[in-house]
């Protein structure tokens, strides 16, 4: 009876246990996934399984829609982590991790240091919720005035940064005389016109590291606010290519 009977029992029980490894087959992918939610590739390695019978299917189903939710909400975070809330332009840190790529592909940059003059005054006359639009109304013009390619933060306060790739002294001069005039023809209700002050720098510069570099901005804007603000002034070091410019130049 062994003998008869023991060929049925062998073929029943590679039939179970091929049939185990073909249900537990896409429960064990799912389960190695469940461990990399966070990766932007797992949305499509879930999307890959092959879940043949209904219960897996279903929660497959479920765990993209629970994947789709998690990366939205890393991405949201992630946004605010870098981006100034008031303007949504660049924060600090956003504006760190750009300088630091450009540097690793030794990519030179212009730094344009931008204040806005009398400030303080427009706070305490129309308080801050006027503050924050005049804040938010240079960023539009920032954004609108500088290409693509530059990076456009507010730094704090009434500071904010403009870093221009590949661009020169006598181009950083051009584009920021052009901003200082747009501003100053500009019309913010219920302030008026306002003005800006720029200092100007780059990288890189001879022997000097990129905190030096917005030193040296800081110094520029020091400089444009002492002799009379509403100015732009380029920093004497980053300044032996800066030709006479009697009109400022539109950027192509």
């Amino acid at each position: 009876m062994f003998v008869k009977t023991a060929p049925i029992g062998l073929l029943t029980f590679i039939f179970i246990w091929v049939l185990a490894r073909l249900i537990a087959q896409p429960l064990r992918q799912l389960a190695d996934t469940a461990n990399t939610l966070d990766r932007p590739s797992t949305s499509i390695e879930l999307a890959q399984i092959r879940s043949w019978y209904f219960e897996s299917n279903e929660l497959r189903k479920a765990m993209l829609k629970g994947v789709g939710l998690l990366q939205s909400k890393i991405g949201l975070l992630r946004q605010e982590a870098q981006t100034d809330p008031l303007t949504c332009l660049h924060n600090r840190r956003s504006l760190d991790m750009q300088i630091s790529h450009l540097i690793a592909q030794r990519c030179p940059f212009a730094v344009l240091a931008i204040d806005i003059d009398h400030f303080k005054r427009v706070n305490d006359e129309f308080g801050h919720d006027i503050g924050d639009v005049v804040l938010q109304s240079l960023a539009k013009i920032l954004l609108d005035v500088t290409r693509d390619s530059d990076v456009v933060a507010r730094t704090g306060g009434e500071e904010f940064i403009v870093i221009m790739p590949r661009v020169e002294a006598k181009r950083a001069y051009q584009l920021a005389e052009r901003l200082r005039m747009r501003v100053s023809e500009s019309y913010i209700d219920p302030v008026g016109c306002i003005n800006v002050s720029i200092g100007i720098s780059g990288w890189p510069i001879e022997q000097l590291n990129i905190d030096e570099v917005f030193k040296l901005a800081d110094q520029a804007l020091y400089q444009a606010k002492k002799t009379g603000r509403n100015r732009s002034v380029v920093d004497a070091t980053y300044s032996q290519d800066l030709a006479p410019v009697s009109e400022p130049s539109i950027l192509e």
